[in-house]
């Protein structure tokens, strides 16, 4: 036989931490757990970041949340989740994509190794994935 939480979800509003703060467009963000618990219940991976062995190591995951517990999917075995675990800090991030802005210029980063800047990557060079355009297609 199962069991089930019986404790209802929390309704006290999220609290900024140093980690957690908003800097940019901070005016959109939300404290509400409603609002968070709807971005969670939408989604069915999220990205788990942990730091083993002096790098960073960042994996889609599956996940999923029972009143104020998020439970990540994965073998006993993967060294994310034995981290994890362990009580190693962890980001886990869940992002819906629902329309694309474009812009005037393209930021683009290395995203292996060392990360540093590329501006002379200019949009249409190999490096530039076909999605990201300096005005919307025609």
């Amino acid at each position: 036989m199962s069991s089930t939480s019986t404790t209802p979800p929390s309704t006290t509003p999220l609290s900024s931490t140093p980690r957690s703060s908003l800097g940019r467009l901070a005016e959109r963000g939300r404290t509400d757990r409603a609002d968070l618990y709807d971005v969670l219940d939408a989604g069915i991976v999220c990205h788990l970041g942990i730091v083993l062995d002096g790098a960073p190591v960042v994996l889609p995951t599956g996940y999923g949340r029972v009143d104020d517990t998020l439970y990540l999917h994965g073998s006993t075995g993967a060294s994310t989740l034995r981290g994890a675990a362990t009580g190693l800090p962890v980001c886990v991030t869940v992002t819906h994509v629902d329309g694309v802005v474009y812009a005037r210029s393209v930021f683009v980063r290395t995203v292996f190794g060392d990360a540093e800047p590329a501006p002379d990557l200019i949009p249409g060079t190999p490096a530039t994935p076909d999605h990201v355009r300096t005005r919307p297609p025609r």
